[in-house]
């Protein structure tokens, strides 16, 4: 009600649109954070609209935008709001305003574009060279092993001999580079002529720590009752009206909220808490099975504690 008034006293008293708002804002305790994060509209842009610095914002239409965004979180009358920013602003200097988005100098754009395809030729210079000596590489192999069977005929092996050689050296290979991943015991076979010395007896663990971990965790707590007792005292909201709400919950910091119609919420805590309410009549409180109602009329600010000798470091 108070709010309307101001409104339709604004045009006779000359207040602008800017000094308005933030007065309605500083009346419910409403932070410039909180409402920022609620209609998700940057700070900066906020501040410049309740001191009317109309060169930091954008466009008329969006400054409107604003404005009716502003308004209904804070619960102000839209329509007059909207009609006072149009008397107290006229139209016609739209054209000095800054958009938000600035165009992008094309001189900058051309200078990208050059650099990557540099780099971009420089890493495909790169990969046909090191592919050229990959595969001049490869070529001399078969000289070189054709090189090695003869000389390995010279001495008295046989071709089937050295045909073999490879695959054993592949095994012993593999043997090796896997031994490192496996635990002790479970070294694969090097080679398929080796024999691999086994214990007698095999016995396996009887269970690892892997396993009685995931059993500790799967398994369901001993008594549900202990789990809620040292949760302390629980303080539950349930929202009738759009509200805006502040909970200090013992010595923590601050945590405020804007609640819409239909919301329940649960805060914890072990000694208790202080509570201020924007809007007294559209807010019911649970503490410990204990239901407060009526705390006010709607749009009134009231400020309570749970217990009613609760104390805080961070009380005013």
């Amino acid at each position: 009600m108070e709010t309307e008034n101001n409104l339709e006293n604004s045009g006779r008293e000359e207040i602008s649109i800017g000094p308005l708002l933030k007065s309605e804002r500083e009346k419910r305790g409403i932070s410039r954070s909180c409402l920022s994060e609620t209609i998700k509209i940057r700070e900066p842009i906020i501040e410049a609209l309740e001191n009317e610095d109309w060169e930091k914002l954008p466009a008329r239409v969006l400054i409107k935008g604003f404005i009716r965004s502003y308004t209904i979180a804070v619960g102000c009358d839209t329509r007059k709001a909207i009609r006072l920013f149009e008397k107290c602003v006229p139209s016609g200097g739209e054209e000095n305003v800054r958009p938000l988005i600035r165009k992008k100098k094309k001189g900058k754009t051309i200078y990208y574009v050059i650099t990557l395809l540099l780099l971009l030729a420089a890493v495909i210079y790169y990969l046909n060279l090191y592919g050229r000596i990959v595969v001049g590489d490869k070529t001399h192999q078969p000289e070189n092993e054709q090189e090695a069977h003869v000389t390995e005929t010279d001495t008295g092996y046989s071709p089937q001999t050295k045909a073999e050689e490879p695959v054993q050296t592949l095994n012993e290979t593999f043997s090796e580079s896997t031994t490192e991943y496996l635990t002790e015991g479970a070294r694969p076979e090097a080679n398929i002529n080796e024999e691999v010395d086994q214990p007698e007896s095999f016995q396996p663990e009887e269970s690892t720590p892997v396993e009685k971990i995931l059993a500790q965790v799967t398994s369901p707590p001993e008594n549900a009752s202990d789990t809620q007792a040292a949760a302390g005292k629980i303080l539950t909201a349930t929202v009738s009206m759009r509200a805006w709400v502040k909970v200090i919950a013992d010595d923590t910091a601050p945590k405020e909220y804007i609640f819409q119609p239909g919301t329940k919420h649960s805060w914890t805590a072990e000694r208790g808490f202080d509570v201020t309410v924007g809007n007294a009549g559209g807010v019911e409180f649970t503490f410990n099975g204990e239901t407060s109602n009526n705390l006010g009329a709607p749009g009134e600010v009231k400020k309570l504690r749970f217990p009613d000798d609760f104390q805080t470091k961070w009380e005013e």
